[in-house]
């Protein structure tokens, strides 16, 4: 192999496999390996797809990421990549050989080869050679490295507004800039899968991207501030999958509590990330302009709001003041007072707490219908809508959950986890017919306790932990007087609790499942301490499903959907059902 040849790779240099475009590495080695002949490069695969850890027969010729992320390979089988252009000509004008089209065919019913034929093949290709009309392009995992001679992709795709080069080998921010440069309409950038330096320094050109997609970029937040200057105009910024952790400024920076900037910066994507600590994300309270924030696939075990007095000052405004969609699936939150918090947000509508401990039954977690009671403003929840029949009934379904719950058994359960109820239960008029709620005298603590704002006597310092177990009760004796649902109802309802939980209820069973066979409804009557587990247990002895696993739905008349009956330990008691009972349909497992 000639010299030249052998220095057509670098450390550092960014390559695919000649068979696999998505196949992409690092390169971290390039020489002689002992035993063999010639020249092999050292590649760190991304996908960890390799042979080794760069240790061969005891020799260490490189470090890899992971165990097995390495190969030693022959500089024939991986490429460097190609230019935009270069790109940009393969994926819109390169046609097909009749060698290739003659090999393109599916089989009929007879076993006889059907040729495929490309409907309008012709025409895509003849608009797409005539760039200068091309405004959206994809050129993901085409093995684009450089941008290409000076001016050739202006010159080329002089309109082009949307720019999706996700999974190439760019990895040099000089190069996305001269990219940026030439195409001044460009609005839309994705750069995915591109493993990109950490020096930022002389990003000039990208002034007009409105959104900026670097997931799984190795970006950090330090190259983000720095990168802010040059992206006045941008709306949305996705930020998945670079393991971020913290939210730092550059140490040249001066050091603020919050983030600055992104003036009109709307979306912000920083889901599947590590960020465990809540107070990294209070540094975006200030961006006025934020409406989205994704957080789902992160470390967050507990929320909550900034503390903020509301005479606040003239430097910061109010917290989130903007914002109304806040994803935060899939972490490992599990306290109340997060979910509780989020009634603070001035302007939260849209929220995500799907598999998060604190709303999966198994865990001792809370049902959808408490989250929609406590929520007081949510009218989106886990990606469904939540409608104004579904939130009534929720509501009046917590406030006699609180009412079952505080059955003379289980005073002293109540009394321990709210130590405050007596107390508050006196302060329920002067509550609501003083309208305190909205009194100055009261603000939300982030951490610590709650502080006296005003002159009334009756508002002293409270901790946190007891400021949570309050706002609960709030809530209830709120939704108690907005239902109209006084003492006297409480105390029948408690009553009729009781004498519910002794007798019995003719309960419907329908069998809706796919893979059940057709059965005729059952009504039985089962007493109404009989909970959803064991209701479980009698269908599967009732209608003899023994390779099924049941899922209960509770049917009602006038709720478009059923319930989805999730909590093992709920009685048909604790489901309002009435004396004349009610319709369970039961469904398969998925």
């Amino acid at each position: 192999m000639s010299l030249s040849e052998e220095s057509k790779f670098e450390i550092g240099q960014r390559i695919h496999s000649v068979s696999d475009s998505r196949r992409v590495g690092t390169v971290m080695y390039v020489g002689p390996v002992d035993g063999y002949s010639g020249t092999w490069v050292g590649v760190d695969w991304d996908n960890g797809d390799g042979k080794h850890d760069g240790t061969v027969k005891g020799v260490r010729y490189f470090r890899t990421s992971a165990e097995q992320s390495g190969s030693l390979v022959r500089p024939h089988t991986i490429s460097k990549g190609v230019s935009l252009i270069e790109a940009l000509a393969r994926r819109y004008t390169g046609g097909t050989t009749k060698e290739e089209e003659d090999e393109m065919y599916v089989y009929s019913m007879r076993k006889k080869r059907v040729a495929i034929q490309l409907l309008g093949k012709d025409k895509v290709q003849e608009k797409f050679s005539r760039f200068e009309e091309l405004e959206h392009a994809s050129l993901a995992y085409l093995g684009v490295s450089s941008p290409g001679p000076p001016h050739a992709i202006h010159g080329v795709i002089p309109n082009l507004k949307n720019l999706d080069l996700t999974g190439n080998l760019l990895s040099q921010w000089k190069d996305v800039n001269s990219i940026c440069e030439e195409l001044p309409a460009l609005e839309v950038l994705d750069l995915t899968n591109n493993r990109m330096s950490h020096d930022v320094s002389g990003i000039s050109s990208i002034r007009n991207i409105r959104i900026l997609v670097l997931n799984n970029c190795g970006i950090t937040w330090k190259q983000v501030d720095v990168l802010k200057h040059s992206l006045p105009a941008l709306e949305e910024l996705h930020l998945m999958s670079n393991g971020l952790m913290r939210i730092e400024a550059e140490p040249h920076v001066a050091s603020c509590s919050c983030v600055e900037g992104f003036e009109h910066l709307r979306i912000l994507n920083l889901e599947d990330n590590l960020i465990g600590l809540w107070d990294e994300i209070m540094k975006f309270s200030q961006l006025k302009s934020l409406e989205q924030l994704r957080l789902s696939k992160n470390n967050f075990k507990s929320i909550s709001y900034p503390a903020v007095c509301p005479h606040h000052d003239s430097v910061h405004g109010e917290p989130f003041k903007n914002l109304c969609c806040l994803l935060l699936g899939g972490n490992k939150i599990e306290d109340l007072a997060s979910v509780d918090s989020l009634n603070h947000f001035p302007n939260l509508r849209d929220v995500r707490l799907s598999d998060n401990p604190i709303v999966d039954p198994a865990k001792g977690g809370i049902q959808r219908f408490v989250l929609i009671a406590r929520l007081t403003n949510v009218t989106m929840l886990n990606g469904s809508e939540v409608s104004a029949k579904e939130r009534k009934d929720a509501e009046i379904r917590y406030v006699h959950l609180v009412m079952a719950n505080m059955q003379l058994d289980k005073q002293e359960e109540i009394r321990e986890k709210h130590p405050r109820v007596d107390r508050l239960s006196s302060w329920v008029p002067l509550i609501f017919s003083s309208s305190l709620l909205d009194c100055p005298s009261l603000y939300v603590p982030s951490r610590g306790m709650m502080e006296n704002r005003g002159s009334n006597p009756n508002l002293t310092v409270i901790r946190l932990e007891v400021y949570s177990k309050w706002v609960r009760l709030l809530r209830f004796f709120e939704l108690k007087k907005l239902h109209g649902i006084d003492d006297e109802k409480q105390s029948s309802a408690i009553a009729g609790s009781q004498k519910m939980s002794s007798a019995l209820m003719p309960i419907t069973l329908k069998c809706i499942g796919a893979s059940i066979k057709e059965k005729p409804p059952l009504t039985k009557k089962l007493p109404a301490t009989t909970t959803v587990g064991k209701l479980m247990v009698l269908c599967i002895s009732f209608f003899k499903l023994k390779a099924v696993k049941p899922r209960l739905f509770l049917q009602e008349e006038g709720r478009p959907t059923p319930l989805l009956l999730d909590d093992d330990m709920e009685s048909l008691a604790d489901l309002r059902l009435g004396s004349n009972g009610g319709t369970i349909l039961v469904d398969e497992e998925v």
